[in-house]
Order: structure tokens, then C-alpha cells, then sequence
């Protein structure tokens, strides 16, 4: 559908489809350019003062909080008091807010990750450091626009939330294909005006300092409020100072650039405990006074309370599946509440901010998880990036304002916590698929509009319900910088409106006016009401009755006068696009229905697929009547289908009931709502009365009926296995599917079928039940009974049908799936080799897959994983065995009863360590489960905390006792429970070390043993460890807390695996006995070098030789080639392996390097002579001394002398220096530029300052040591007339050196000494 757009859209510069839009005039430009120049002195003003103020009081200029956080001195607010700023699994969280439907292979048809021209490069992020720009998730996608000094955690974690690429899936970021432009948030306000126009959407997971926070330099709680505005809360929470005016002002100059920002950790930041000293702020001043806890609502700190900003609080995750109920969405323990002192809604919206697995600056591979609406800020932002994506792609690389794009968000957010919006959850959780569904407008009920109210005026639209949702309307502005708040007591909690230019929207259906929601601040935690709402820029109206096919006029006004005389504003619409209904009206109205009732329900009437109603008309009246009922059920505005007569009558007479029932068809969409039709007309006889037109008497009524969700409704999911990738070839395939409770009551006893297809035969029928119960809204995976035939290179059709007969919506219910047969490969290259006179064998083979060793063509004994490698050779044996990905088999203890007993517990902390030496999958394991819920197993790099691969899923308890007895919190073992064998398939792509993870959530606890058979006694090992399956996998112990532990064995019992891959026919492979090859070094005897020479030593050669060069025995590193070079004392051999098997050892040769003789210089009278040595070159403060080549010279210049000789071993070495001093030199009397050096002696630095009354064009110093070689090197810089720099010598050994300062024609030596005692 064709955007409305404003006249000032239209004026727009545009360039032809594809390109980048000119979002701004140069008039705005300039203006923003002006702002952020006056922002910048402000800001830098206000610093500044902070930090002399900040010496004076011995503030902190900067520390580090809980949780990976710091703090760092920004300014000071007009109290003089100190303001601090404070920085605040990726895949699943994407899940939760719907913004993977957006994705290849999402719900939506769509492509997009933040790659095209209209958003790529305009993504920015101010955190509290540099990012790790190298990391494999963000490589050459970052670029940090300031100066930073190293990277940050905090900063790397939240930009790989915004753009990591999903090198691991599970911390894949939200815009995956964007770039991403960073800041240091140090100098925030004028960046982000200079570079608003070139932005859409930028993060700020940070914000200042207010009540409590713990300060982990310190080891203390401290206070921030202000004791002189308030002794008990912190005036900051919900205040508007200067800085959120600024973001405001920023937001309103830039329209098409929209600020997301963390909305604050500080609920769970409570303080210390009564009586317990604090510091104040990051005084040294402590105090025991009891402070408000920051436990409640009226917790956001300034900058999170501006008007034009999109303020994200944080939700737990739903185990990576989208929140089908309000109910299952959870605000996190930390996230805080608004309101903001003038009433307005903050947060706007939450978004996933528990425990986000994302990328770390430990490496550019680790990952780390973190938690904190720092994390659902950026899950936001980069989500609501890929909105301006598609919305571009739709209009002709158009893009939205800031405020249509902020308005989307919360037109279209799950509702959560209190009906409407709320002083917590905002306006509700991110819906990304609801969003895009607005942008799209496939079914016609949505719009969205961007418009320019006059001073004065008001718009009208007209609008016909459709049924589909609620009929819903939103405007949202960006609204002109409000009045600053002075900070006083009289302002503590200041209720006056921050709002400028105050909107309204109403909705009439000609009888009734609708108003938009509105909170009381002065009762925080009340549900939204409906009226006139004086504090908020954005408006919604939420009209849940609206009748299908009714007319409704919207109308957009203002209250005062309009400051700038105009306000842009977006109009976002849902629930319309409906079509008038027909006409039904009798000659003469005659109303005979006493009442209509459709189930229990007299009233709201709702129904669900498949679900048949008794109806109950009760009718008055003495004529004959009869009755036609008409249900639109597929929502078209008319009653044409023969389908939708539900109902009709014969004659009937009188006072009566007219009884029948009413069945829904399936595939009614969840939410939406149609029209009823009742006509009863009077006296018609066998006259025919139709849903439209006329008829002689009676009466016609309307009635709005709502689609809700059935109580039984199972939904086909996914075919689980045979697996896209690894379906491989075998004589009992077999089949398993995933179920989906969509239904409002819990579900068990599922039977299901599935029909294996070769093109259109039928080559098996498998069935199965799905026995457990299945709670509403869970998912369950089914292995079906039975087994097929998978043939090489065939493709299958598994046509899957749930066959639940009470099942309401069969619509859901069968998929068809095709499966290709994987083709494996067997080994070709692989050779096996006895080195003559060795028993070991040596095995090769250059296939991808990891090769399997084994001593029999089927079944027998894997004797060696991997595709190189050396294991004694089976006695007797001439061949071996190779293949691929033929493993299968069970790891770690049988059962629980093997050891002597433990405990179930919701948050076990210890994470099984997994040895793989090839590619596995982990397929299932058992496991006893204490309390239902749901429980995720995540399988992690140990090396680097790499996600590799990911289940979650529902559990109901196994524990059989109704003993719920706990000790030390956790419940006590049942001796009876056996526990449920879990299908994981957890894949190990490649051969490694591993941790299992598990996270039990939804109250669910998990058993892990922790006492040996016939032992009472916790705290020893368990017996057992290494648990293992010979060259393939072991389980080695548990991480806990950093270390490894064995004195539990934890959660998974009996785990079945089995190669990752389609296995391959084993191949036979000879055993052949190769001579060992022939090596020799030249020289072959032993040899003397002169210090800081060399010698080389060359090996023999021979067909397909490899090399290691050795140093007393031990491995050279990188000596890998023919020659070696020797340049220290030692025994050196070379090990020359032949074509990858046979190795032999050189004998091994002696290099000595001798040590010198260097000679002494003594001063005799006025010559300076030599005590050994021949040959000589005289130096002087590292210069060579022209004809100086005898034992003897006389030095005339003040300066270290030494000579380079040759020693009695014909080794070149140089002489001791020698410091000659004379009272004036010829430089020092004629030279008129003078060098001051200070410190001298230097510790770790020094100083040079040189002074010359020519005005050279360059003056630079070289830092030389004793042996003639420059060691450092400086251009000096002017300054006061005189020329200046630093050198660093904490690199240099402490010895004598000289500067040589050169200033065009001027040079000038002077001795420096480094003294690190």
C-alpha cells in the first residue's frame, strides 16, 4: 500500500530507487552542526569544573561496579554535586521479540539483516570504552569514530548484540549484516549532534549514577543523592535536567534520528543493610542514615526520563520461544521502573535483557554472557534498525522519522503486566513480527502515515473496522526540549508536564467518543484509565469492541498554541480496512428477541475453531416468527458463503426459545472478530429471508463475536529428524517430529503418523504417541514407532499428521517435509605404515571427515581416532580398517543408582567437562527431574566459552515421592524416581574440549548425584571419573566457580551419541613397512661462532622430507626447513620424517660461541690507548672518528670514546667506553645552542630541551647507545621559543647513551645516562 506522506516528505531531495535518501535540508545541517558546537563548550565547560572541583574534594574520577560495569566523572549538576555516568543468548532473545521472523526463513518471507544501503552504515553506539573491533563476530564492521585507549567488555558485548554475524549462532546480534559507528560516551551530547545526520538509531547503554550502587573499587555501597534537596530519595529518579533537555533537543532538530537507551539497572541496587556504613557518592565520607531502597517504582535516573528518546527496560528471555501470553513475559529483578516526575510512561518498552550470551574483548573468539537492560537496549536498537529497512524497501528508499519509527514500537508491543501501558513493562515487550506486519499491509488493515498539524488545525479520518485485532490508533511526536527542572526541594517530584506541544487523539463512532490511556503518577501501580492526556508525546486508543464493518472517525488535534507554529507527527493504524456491511432492514420494526445467548454469554460473545455453542434466543411476542443466523467467518463484510447461515429456524409462534447450535470452522485467527446476524421476521411464511435487503417485519441485529484460542489445539512443528544435513542412508531410519500446545488446556495421549514417500509411493507408515502431558503453550518432541529404508542419494517426503480427534483446528494439525539422503564418502587416501625395526603404526589419510581406525571390516575395536597419528600395531595383523562417522554408543553412568545418592535443585552451578576427539552428536541422555518447567542444555568451547549448540525444553517431574522435604534448599533424593531418557541432539562439530551447561527455568529442578555407592558421606571424588568411551569422548569432571571438580556427577545419565555425520563402508588398508630415511647435517663435527654471529647448518635431502631442527633434544620453534641458523651454544640434531611416517634423528653437533675479549681503554697523560686487540676504529659518543684506526688516540672533544677490534679468537667486539671531560670544548665555546636534559640520570623518562636564537625549519634527536645504534628517535616540538620533547626509556637498559640533537646546520651531542636502580 502507497504511504500518505506530508507535503514536507515530499519536498524531500530524493535520487532514484535503490540509492540513499537526502534525509536533511542544509538548513537543518547547519543547525545541528551550530548545536553540537554549543553542546560540545557546555559539556567541556561543565567537565572541566567537575575535575578541579573533583581534586579539591578527592572525588573519583572513574571506578568499576558490579557486573562488569564502570563509572567515569561526566560533570556536575547545578548543585555543584558530582554526576557520574555508569555503563548499564543473542539468538534466543531474538526469538522472544519476533525479530527472527524477519530473517531468511522467518514467518514474514523476508531477507533482511541491517546490509542494505538505506541503514547499513547508519547504526551507532556510545558505550563506556572501545570495542574489539577484531573480533570474528565484528570484523571489519566497526569503526570507532573518537580516540579510545584499549577496549571494553561492556562495549564489545553490547556491539555484538547490535551486529555480531553468528559465526555462533546463539550470540548472532539483531542486525546482522549492519555497520556499526562508535563512541566513547565520554563527550555524548555534541557527537551525537555532529553525527545525527548520517544516523537512524543509535544505543546508550549507560546513564548516571543516582541512589544506590555498589562500587567494587572500594568494597562499599555508595549513595549519590543530594542530601541538601532530599535526606531519603535521590532527586535524579525521574528528574529533567539539562542533559535529557539536550537529548530532547537533539531528537527534535534531527526528526529521522531516534536515541535508544538502557532504562537502568537500579531496582536490584538496594543498598546496604540497616545500621551498615556507605560511602557518599565517591567521597570519602561515610554515613549509616537509611535511604530510600530503590525498590519500587520512580527508579530512572535523568537522561532515561527524555521525551524524544525510546527508553528499554529488560524482560527475561522465553526459552527461545515467542511469548504466546502476557504472562510469560517477566520483568527482570533489576529493571527500573519509571514513572518520570512529570507522570509521563518510562520505559516505553522492554526487551530481553537476562543473561545475553554475546562477544567479549578477552579474545577475538570468546564470548561471555551478561545481564542488565544495558543487554535489552541494544536487542531493541538493533531490532527496530531492520523496521527502517523494510519500511526503505517499500517506499522507494524512504525512510521513517524517529517518531513514526518509536510510535511502530509501541503500536505494536505484547502487552504485558497491568492491561495497557504501565509505569514497568512501558507500553509492553518488542513485537518484531507485528511491526513488520504494519509495514507490509498484506491484508489491508493497517496504515501508517506521517503528517504536519498546523497551528490551529485539525484532521479528520474515517476508518472502517475489519475485525482483524482490536481497532487501535497511535500518534507519537517528537516534541520541542522541555523547561529544564531547577533542582530544589520545592522540585522534588515536580508533576508539571515536560510536554510542549500537546496532541490529541480521539475516536468517535458517531455516539460514543474514545480516548487514549493515561496513568496517574501519584498511583503508580494502577491499571491505565482512558481520558485527556496532558504529559505524554505519544497517544494510543484501544477500542477492543469495535464492531467489524462499523464506521469510526479519528480525529488529531491540539490543545494551545503550536510552538514553531507546525508539529510532525505519525499516525499508526490497526483494525481497519474493513468492508460495510449490507443492509438488512424490515418495512416495519418489530423487535422480538427478548435476548441472545451464545454459550454462557449474554454479551462479548467469543468462540474458537471447530467449537460448536448452544445458541438461546429468547423471543417475545404473540406472531409466528423465524429465525436466520449469519456468521462472517472469514471476515469479508459479507454472509454470501453458504457456510456462514449457521443457523435457521422453522415457524414458531409466540413467546418462545429459539434453540440450536453453532460450530466454527477451523483456521479462525486467534484475536480477530466478525459479524453475527440475527434476523427475525414475522409472518414471512415460506417466504425466503436473505442476510441483505428488505423483508415486511421483524427485526435485524448486529452482533460483534471474537475468535479466541481453543482449548484443544495440538500444532505440527517441525520434523525434528531425519535432520536437513545428516540424513544418512541406513535400514532403520527412523522418524521424530516437535508439537506445539497452542491450545488453552494441557494435552497428553497425542498420536501422531507420518508416511515415507519415494516420489509418490508409500515406503513406510510410522506411528507413535506423544505420552506425556503437554502444558499449554510447550513444545514436545515425539520419536515415532518403527523404521524405514533410507536409500544413497534417494529424496523422501514425510507427509506428518497429528491425529488428535478432539483437536479444534485441524488447520495446524499435517506439513509435508523433503529430505534429501546425505551421500557419504568413503576413505580413499588412507595408508598405514610400520617404520622398519618399530613396532608402532604410523596412519595418514587427507579426507575432511575424522578418520576411524578399526582392527575388523564390521563391529570390533576402534583403535584410533583422527586423520594422523601413531598406536601400537594389533599383533600379527597385515591390515587395518578405516571409515567415517560410524560411531554410536552411551558415555558417563548407567543410571543414578550406580552411586549412593543426591539432591534436585532449580540452580546447580557445575558444568560437565566434554572430551571429543571426532565430530559427535549428543542424542539423548536420561535425566531426573525434580519440578516441572523448562531446562536449556548448551554445549560451550571451553577455550573460549563458544556457543556451539543449544535445546531447550519442557519437563515434567520424574520424581515420584510427594516427599517435598529440602536440604540446604534443595529437595531430597527419591530412591524410586527412573528418570526420563530427553532426546538433546546436541552437535559437537568438531573434535575438542567442552562444557555442558544447563539452565533449569519455570521452576523446574534438575538431579545430580553427589555421594559414591554405599557412602553417606558428600565431598569425596566420584568414583567413575574419567567417564569414557576409548578414543572418541570422555566426561572429566565439572567447572565450578573456575576449577575443576569430581565430586559430583551431574545431570545426564546414559548419554547416547553418535558421529556427527552419515557414516561411511569401512575400507581395508594394508600394512606396509617403510625403511627409515638417511640423515646427516653439515658440518658434521662441532663448531665456535663469534657473539652475534652465526653458522649454518644444512640437512640431507630426500623425497618428500619434513624437518624439525632440535636444540639440546627439544623442538626448535618455526625451525621446520632444511637449513637452520646457530647463533647460541648447544647440541643441535635435526629430525627429517619421511612422506609423513618414518622418522629418524641426526647425530647431534656441538655450536659453541666464544666469548670475547674486549679490551680496556686506559688514559695515559693525554692519549687514550688500548689494552688488547687489532685493528681498531675509534668512536666518539657513537660516531666514527675519520683516519682514528691505531691502538692509541688523543681525544680533544668531550665525549665516550671506545674502539671496535679484533680479538685474539679473530672475533670483532668493542671496547669498554670511556667518558672524556674537557672544560670547554670548541663546541661549547663557538656554539651559541644550548640542550638541557632532566632528569639525567633517567629512571623510566627524560626530558630535552634545546634552545637556539635561529629559527630552524626542523629540529629533531636521535638517542644513540654505546655500540653506535640509534635506539629512539624525535622530531621536537616549539614552544615558548624554545624546542621540546619526551623520550621514553623504560624499554632501555641502564647504561650511558647520547643524544645527537640536529637543527638544520646545527648539531649538537649531549651524554645522557639511564640509572633504573
Amino acid at each position: 500500500m502507497k504511504q500518505l506522506l506530508t507535503l514536507t516528505l515530499l519536498l524531500l531531495a530524493f535520487t532514484s530507487f535503490g540509492q540513499e535518501r537526502e534525509l536533511y535540508n542544509s538548513s537543518q545541517q547547519k543547525r545541528l552542526q551550530s548545536l553540537s558546537s554549543e553542546l560540545s563548550t557546555v559539556q567541556e565547560n561543565n567537565y572541566q569544573k567537575a575535575v578541579k572541583i573533583a581534586t579539591e574534594k578527592k572525588w573519583q574520577l572513574s571506578g568499576n561496579l558490579k557486573n562488569n560495569r564502570f563509572f567515569k566523572l561526566y560533570g556536575i549538576d547545578e548543585t555543584g554535586h558530582p554526576l557520574y555516568l555508569a555503563t548499564e543468548s543473542n539468538a534466543q532473545a531474538a526469538t522472544t521479540t519476533r525479530t527472527d521472523q524477519l530473517y531468511s526463513g522467518g514467518s514474514l518471507g523476508l531477507s533482511l539483516n541491517g546490509s542494505s544501503a538505506s541503514v547499513k552504515n547508519k547504526l551507532g553506539i556510545w558505550d563506556g570504552g572501545g570495542v574489539l573491533s577484531t573480533h570474528q563476530e565484528l570484523t571489519s564492521r566497526v569503526t570507532q569514530q573518537d580516540k579510545t585507549t584499549g577496549t571494553n567488555i561492556h562495549a564489545t558485548h553490547v556491539a555484538g548484540t547490535l551486529i555480531a554475524q553468528g559465526v555462533s549462532p546463539l550470540a548472532r546480534g539483531m542486525s546482522f549484516g549492519a555497520s556499526l559507528k562508535a563512541w566513547d560516551f565520554t563527550s555524548d551530547n555534541a557527537e551525537m549532534t555532529a553525527a545525527a545526520t548520517g544516523l537512524l538509531v543509535s544505543n546508550h547503554s549507560y546513564g548516571f549514577l543516582a541512589g544506590w550502587s555498589y562500587d567494587d573499587t572500594r568494597s562499599r555501597w555508595s549513595w549519590y543523592g543530594n542530601t541538601s534537596i532530599s535526606q531519603t530519595e535521590d532527586y535524579k529518579f525521574g528528574f529533567y535536567d539539562s542533559n535529557t533537555q539536550s537529548w530532547d533537543k537533539i531528537a527534535n532538530s534531527a526528526p529521522y534520528y531516534l536515541i535508544v537507551k538502557s532504562a537502568g539497572n537500579n531496582r536490584n541496587e538496594t543498598g546496604p543493610s540497616a545500621g551498615e556504613y556507605y560511602y557518599l557518592g565517591t567521597s570519602s565520607d561515610t554515613s549509616s542514615v537509611a535511604r530510600s531502597k530503590n525498590d519500587g517504582y520512580d527508579i530512572l535516573a535523568t537522561t532515561s526520563t527524555a521525551k524524544n528518546i525510546l527508553t528499554v527496560g529488560a524482560v527475561s528471555g522465553t526459552n527461545g520461544k515467542a511469548p504466546q501470553q502476557s504472562s510469560e513475559i517477566k520483568i527482570s529483578s533489576f529493571s527500573s521502573w519509571g514513572p518520570t516526575d512529570d507522570g509521563r510512561i518510562k520505559p516505553d518498552i522492554v526487551a530481553v535483557g537476562v543473561n545475553l550470551l554475546s562477544s567479549s574483548n578477552a579474545s577475538n573468539s570468546s564470548y561471555t554472557i551478561l545481564s542488565g537492560t544495558s543487554m535489552s537496549s541494544p536487542q531493541a536498537a538493533g531490532s527496530i534498525l531492520l523496521l527502517q529497512e523494510l519500511y526503505a524497501q517499500k517506499n522507494d528508499g524512504l525512510v521513517m522519522r524517529s517518531s513514526t519509527l518509536k510510535g511502530l514500537v509501541l503500536h505494536t508491543a505484547d502487552d504485558a503486566g497491568n492491561a495497557g501501558p504501565d509505569y514497568i513493562y512501558g507500553w509492553g515487550l518488542l513485537n518484531m513480527e507485528k511491526a513488520a506486519k504494519v509495514i507490509l499491509n498484506t491484508d489491508k488493515s493497517y496504515d501508517i502515515s506521517e503528517r504536519t498539524l498546523a497551528n490551529g488545525a485539525t484532521f479528520t479520518q474515517k476508518v472502517t473496522a475489519s475485525g482483524k485485532g482490536a481497532l487501535t490508533a497511535t500518534i507519537c511526536w517528537t516534541d520541542p526540549e522541555g523547561t529544564i527542572t531547577a533542582a530544589s526541594v520545592a522540585n522534588l517530584n515536580n508533576r508539571t508536564p515536560k510536554l510542549i506541544n500537546d496532541l490529541d487523539i480521539r475516536i468517535s463512532d458517531g455516539t460514543n467518543t474514545s480516548l487514549p490511556f493515561i496513568l496517574n503518577p501519584d498511583q503508580p501501580s494502577a491499571v491505565a484509565t482512558r481520558g485527556d492526556n496532558i504529559r505524554d508525546n505519544v497517544e494510543q486508543i484501544l477500542i477492543t469492541n469495535a464492531i467489524p464493518g462499523k464506521s469510526y472517525t479519528i480525529t488529531v488535534s491540539h490543545k494551545s498554541t503550536l510552538k514553531n507554529n507546525t508539529q510532525d507527527y505519525a499516525l499508526i493504524l490497526s483494525g481497519i480496512g474493513g468492508t460495510e456491511y449490507c443492509a438488512s432492514t424490515p418495512t416495519t420494526i418489530q423487535n422480538n428477541i427478548e435476548s441472545v445467548k451464545l454459550g454462557d454469554l449474554t454479551a462479548d460473545y467469543k468462540i474458537a475453531s471447530s467449537q460448536s455453542i448452544p445458541l438461546e434466543i429468547n423471543l417475545k411476542g404473540t406472531s409466528t416468527k423465524k429465525v436466520n443466523v449469519y456468521v462472517d467467518w472469514n471476515a469479508n463484510g459479507t454472509f454470501e458463503e453458504a457456510t456462514e447461515l449457521a443457523t435457521s429456524s422453522g415457524q414458531l409462534v409466540g413467546v418462545t426459545t429459539f434453540k440450536s447450535t453453532i460450530t466454527a470452522p477451523s483456521g479462525l485467527t486467534v484475536g480477530n472478530s466478525t459479524l453475527v446476524r440475527v434476523i427475525v421476521a414475522e409472518n414471512s411464511g415460506t417466504t425466503n429471508i436473505s442476510s441483505c435487503g428488505t423483508y415486511s417485519q421483524g427485526v435485524t441485529q448486529d452482533y460483534k463475536i471474537e475468535f479466541i484460542r481453543p482449548s484443544i489445539d495440538i500444532a505440527l512443528v517441525d520434523l525434528i529428524k531425519p535432520e536437513t544435513n545428516t540424513f544418512c542412508a541406513s535400514s532403520s531410519g527412523t522418524v521424530s517430529v516437535s508439537l506445539r500446545n497452542i491450545g488453552t488446556t494441557a494435552q497428553q495421549n497425542i498420536p501422531v503418523t507420518v508416511n515415507v514417500l519415494d516420489g509418490t509411493s508409500i515406503v513406510a507408515t510410522l506411528t507413535g504417541t506423544y505420552k506425556n502431558q503437554l502444558s499449554t503453550f510447550s513444545e514436545g518432541t515425539l520419536v515415532l514407532d518403527g523404521s524405514f529404508t533410507a536409500k544413497v542419494g534417494a529424496s523422501y517426503t514425510f507427509e506428518v499428521k497429528v491425529n488428535l480427534s478432539t483437536d479444534q483446528d485441524i488447520t495446524n494439525n499435517s506439513k509435508s517435509f523433503v529430505r534429501q539422503v546425505t551421500a557419504s564418502t568413503a576413505p580413499t587416501t588412507a595408508q598405514a605404515i610400520v617404520c622398519e625395526g618399530a613396532t608402532a603404526l604410523n596412519v595418514k589419510g587427507t579426507e575432511t571427515s575424522t578418520l576411524l581406525w578399526y582392527d575388523a571390516q564390521t563391529a570390533g575395536n576402534l583403535l584410533f581416532t583422527g586423520n594422523t597419528g601413531t598406536f601400537n600395531k594389533p599383533t600379527t595383523a597385515s591390515k587395518i580398517y578405516v571409515g567415517v562417522n560410524d560411531i554410536s554408543g552411551s558415555v558417563g553412568a548407567k543410571d543414578k543408582y550406580v552411586f549412593g545418592g543426591g539432591t534436585y535443585y532449580e540452580t546447580f552451578g557445575p558444568e560437565p567437562i566434554i572430551v571429543t576427539q571426532t565430530p559427535l552428536v549428543i542424542e539423548s541422555a536420561r535425566v531426573y527431574i525434580g519440578t516441572a518447567g523448562k531446562i536449556t542444555f548448551t554445549i560451550y568451547r571451553q577455550s573460549d566459552s563458544s556457543p556451539i549448540s543449544s535445546v531447550t525444553l519442557d519437563v515434567t517431574p520424574t520424581r515420584t515421592t510427594a516427599n517435598s522435604t529440602r536440604s540446604n534448599n534443595q529437595l531430597i533424593d527419591d530412591s524410586t524416581d527412573q528418570g526420563v531418557v530427553l532426546p538433546l541432539n546436541l552437535s559437537i562439530p568438531a573434535a575438542g574440549t567442552y562444557i555442558l551447561s544447563q539452565e533449569c527455568t519455570d521452576g523446574a529442578s534438575i538431579y545430580r548425584t553427589n555421594l559414591n555407592a554405599n557412602s553417606t558421606v558428600s565431598g569425596a571424588d566420584i568414583t567413575g571419573y574419567p567417564f569414557t568411551i576409548p578414543n572418541v569422548i570422555s566426561i572429566t569432571g565439572a567447572v565450578f566457580n573456575g576449577s575443576t571438580i569430581k565430586t559430583g556427577y551431574y545431570y545426564l545419565y546414559d548419554m547416547k551419541v553418535k558421529s556427527y555425520g552419515c557414516p561411511s563402508n569401512r575400507v581395508e588398508v594394508p600394512i606396509t613397512t617403510q625403511a627409515a630415511p638417511k640423515v646427516s647435517i653439515t658440518p658434521s663435527s662441532s663448531f665456535s661462532i663469534c657473539q652475534d654471529d652465526s653458522k649454518l647448518l644444512t640437512a640431507s635431502t630426500g623425497t618428500n622430507y619434513t624437518y624439525q631442527w632440535l636444540l639440546n633434544g627439544q623442538n626448535i620453534t618455526g625451525a621446520t626447513s632444511t637449513t637452520y641458523s646457530v647463533g647460541k651454544t648447544g647440541n643441535y640434531s635435526v629430525k627429517v620424517t619421511e612422506n609423513g611416517f618414518c622418522s629418524a634423528t641426526s647425530t647431534a653437533i656441538t655450536g659453541t660461541v666464544i666469548t670475547p675479549v674486549i679490551p680496556a681503554i686506559k688514559l695515559d697523560g693525554t692519549t687514550l690507548s688500548l689494552s688488547s686487540g687489532s685493528n681498531p676504529v675509534w668512536y666518539l659518543s657513537g660516531n666514527i672518528i675519520t683516519d682514528a684506526t691505531t691502538n692509541t688516540i688523543v681525544p680533544l672533544q668531550t665525549g665516550v670514546y671506545m674502539a671496535k677490534v679484533t680479538d685474539v679468537n679473530g672475533c670483532s667486539v668493542f671496547s669498554e667506553g670511556y667518558t672524556f671531560t674537557v672544560t670547554a670544548t670548541d663546541e661549547e665555546i663557538n656554539s651559541v645552542e644550548t640542550a638541557r636534559i632532566y632528569p639525567n640520570p633517567a629512571p623510566e623518562s627524560f626530558k630535552v630541551e634545546f634552545s637556539t636564537p635561529n629559527n630552524p625549519k626542523y629540529v629533531y634527536a636521535e638517542m644513540i647507545n654505546i655500540m653506535g645504534v640509534t635506539v629512539s628517535s624525535k622530531e621536537l616540538v616549539k614552544n615558548d621559543g624554545k624546542y621540546s620533547a619526551e623520550f621514553d626509556v623504560s624499554k632501555q637498559n641502564s647504561g650511558t647513551y647520547f643524544l645527537r640533537i640536529i637543527a638544520e646546520n646545527a648539531v649538537k651531542v649531549v651524554p645522557v645516562v639511564i640509572n633504573k636502580n
